[in-house]
């Protein structure tokens, strides 16, 4: 009976240093975490559409070298939509002011 449970004993150790010898792999394949994007104001262009005034806020990523080249790398045309929040705190309305960048 001794042998039984010493046999349960060592199997359950084994497993136990293979998990932990799998995690620690797992970890040092990790990629580091990514840094905060630093957003730098680089100026303001005023323009006209739809006979309407509008300014368009230019922002400019300083810190974009941390980032891989893959994260940049097109794979279909994309749409970003952005709601402008501040809109919604100064002029609540059922439909928010959006915009498309592409």
């Amino acid at each position: 009976m001794a042998s039984k449970i010493d046999m349960n004993r060592r199997r359950s150790i084994s497993i136990a240093i293979l998990l932990l010898c799998m995690s620690a792999l797992i970890n040092s394949l990790a990629a580091p975490p990514l840094p905060n994007p630093k957003l730098v104001f680089t100026g303001v262009q005023n323009y006209v559409a739809n006979g309407q005034r509008w300014v368009r806020y230019n922002l400019r990523v300083v810190n974009f070298a941390a980032y891989p080249n893959y994260l940049f790398t097109p794979v279909r045309p994309i749409k970003t939509w952005v709601t402008h929040l501040a809109d919604q705190l100064w002029n609540p309305s059922p439909r928010p002011n959006v915009d498309c960048a592409r």
